[in-house]
């Protein structure tokens, strides 16, 4: 059978652990066509890379290649420059306004209180009582917006993630633009009145993001929004799982300085963004294939953040790992806004445990969501040790 058609992202034992198909794939195939996705699939870091700083030849928005692209999906993810520059710089300057360090404070002290919880009642499922709430928590404090209901919100936030597979599972398309309508409304909610504070309150009281189309502003702080929180909320259950898993003691990352490595390498060895999208606007040779103007690529991030040729032991998790070139977080000018946020949150997240739960261990089996360009645990089962 030929590799591409092995390659199912979403069959449950890929959910389950994709790396060993990703390595099948790169040392047989780096550069692939997969038919049902109608795309090359890149699985090797120096092309995911190459791409990626390369904002001429490999574009964002589809536009650039004669495609329609509805108004609703244009954003600071789909558009490229001239455009995006200005976009992206004004919202550069909106979270770098903030004030990370007192939205850290607030969510460590937000980490401990469901650390109680779950310590009173002896264990849980880690990711519905401490990331999921942990992630919203920070993340609306920071933007400077009350948060929704979790147990309404992450419906819809599931249904937009599994959306994006739809060139998995078509099925999942029209389910997935009705939920992401509503977090629009969501997002539209928040300014009437705008905030006064955080990210959107800097954004409403902006003489540049008066002058940006009111519908690209919306869509784009949309996105921030809600890939600031499936980033945060997977992030924090992957790097627990991880740790656990590795039977890393968690007193080991009380010295502050392996702490900072070991959450670009947990970013690494298993981060929330397993994939992104691409267009060629001109005929180019990537890793000896010959692509041509209008095909699209689908960047395999995971694959290229275990690549043999760019990390040494790629299949190890190491804690002290440097240089770190991951591309977690993207790379170039479409590199996420919110990396330092979702950094943070993980950071304190683990610093909570190790003062609060330093003895944390798995009591039960582990259940990753159905979905492949995100990765997420679903149900972490923890106990608290001695």
């Amino acid at each position: 059978m030929p590799i591409a058609a092995e390659f199912e992202p979403l069959h449950p034992e890929t959910l389950r652990d994709p790396y060993p198909v990703y390595a099948r794939v790169r040392a047989l195939a780096p550069v692939m066509w997969h038919e049902r996705l109608n795309s090359w699939l890149l699985t090797r870091h120096a092309e995911c890379l190459q791409v990626l700083k390369d904002s001429r030849r490999f574009a964002a928005d589809w536009r650039r290649v004669g495609a329609a692209v509805p108004e609703h999906s244009v954003s600071i993810q789909s558009m490229d420059p001239p455009e995006h520059g200005e976009l992206r710089g004004l919202l550069v300057s909106a979270y770098r306004a903030q004030d990370l360090a007192a939205v850290e404070r607030r969510a460590y002290l937000h980490a401990n209180r469901l650390l109680a919880g779950l310590r009173a009642e002896g264990g849980g499922e880690l990711m519905t009582r401490f990331a999921a709430p942990l992630a919203l928590h920070a993340v609306c404090d920071f933007l400077g917006v009350p948060a929704p209901d979790p147990a309404t919100f992450g419906e819809m936030s599931d249904a937009i993630i599994r959306g994006m597979d739809a060139g998995l599972a078509p099925e999942r398309a029209a389910p997935g633009a009705a939920a992401r309508a509503g977090l629009s409304a969501l997002i539209a909610s928040w300014f009437e009145p705008p905030p006064a504070g955080g990210m959107l309150g800097f954004l409403a009281r902006s003489e540049s993001a008066a002058g940006m189309p009111h519908g690209v502003l919306m869509n784009s702080m949309r996105v921030v929004f809600h890939a600031g929180y499936t980033s945060v909320y997977s992030a924090v259950g992957s790097s627990i799982l991880s740790l656990l898993r590795h039977g890393v003691e968690l007193s080991r990352l009380g010295d502050p300085a392996l702490l900072e490595t070991a959450v670009e390498e947990l970013f690494r060895y298993d981060g929330p963004v397993q994939a992104t999208g691409r267009v060629c606007t001109e005929d180019v040779e990537l890793g000896g294939v010959r692509i041509a103007r209008g095909q699209g690529l689908v960047l395999l991030l995971g694959s290229a953040n275990r690549d043999p040729e760019a990390f040494s032991r790629p299949e190890m998790l190491v804690l002290d790992r440097q240089p770190n070139p991951h591309l977690a977080f993207g790379w170039g000018i479409h590199a996420c806004v919110g990396g330092l946020l979702a950094k943070a949150v993980v950071r304190l997240a683990l610093s909570s445990l190790i003062e609060h739960a330093p003895h944390l261990r798995l009591s039960g089996d582990v259940v990753h969501k159905p979905q492949a360009t995100q990765r997420c645990p679903h149900l972490i089962p923890v106990a608290f040790g001695a």
